[in-house]
C-alpha cells in the first residue's frame, strides 16, 4: 500500500512557483487568469524489491475531477535509476483550481502496478500573482 502525501508548507519544503498563462493572438480572456503551480509531490516508498530495481518504478497520475479514472489520465513516470530505491518525489505543473492526484508502484513483474493510492486533492489559487 502506498501512503502518498503532498508536501507543502516551508518546513517540508515545497516549490510551489505561479506563472500567469496568457493567451496569444486577438480576442478577450473572460474570468481569472489561468495559473500554473510547479508543486512537488511525495509517497512513501513501496518496499517491494522489484518496484526498486530496473523495470520499477512509479506512475503518479492526476486529473481535474475527483474520483478520476487513471485510464487517460495525465501520467508521469518516475522509473527506477540507480541506488537502493527508485525516487519517491516528482514535480506536476498543476493549474488553478483543485486537482487530484494517485499513485501506483510497478515493476516488471507487474507492469500495470499495484492498487492506487488514495486520492489526493491540491488547489492552486485563483488570481495569485505569479
Amino acid at each position: 500500500m502506498l501512503n502518498f502525501r503532498v508536501r507543502n508548507g516551508t518546513a517540508l519544503g515545497v516549490a510551489l512557483f505561479l506563472a500567469a498563462c496568457g493567451g496569444g493572438g486577438g480576442g478577450s480572456v473572460s474570468g481569472p487568469p489561468s495559473i500554473t503551480a510547479n508543486v512537488q509531490i511525495s509517497w512513501d516508498a513501496n518496499r517491494e524489491a522489484a518496484v526498486n530495481r530496473v523495470g520499477g518504478g512509479y506512475k503518479v497520475y492526476f486529473g481535474r475531477t475527483a474520483g478520476f479514472s487513471i485510464a487517460g489520465a495525465n501520467v508521469v513516470d518516475v522509473p527506477y535509476v540507480s541506488g537502493p530505491t527508485a525516487p519517491t518525489t516528482t514535480t506536476l505543473t498543476l493549474s488553478s483550481g483543485d486537482n487530484f492526484i494517485k499513485v501506483i508502484a510497478y515493476s516488471d513483474l507487474s507492469p500495470s502496478g499495484s492498487a492506487t493510492s488514495s486520492e489526493t486533492k491540491v488547489s492552486v489559487p485563483f488570481g495569485a500573482k505569479p
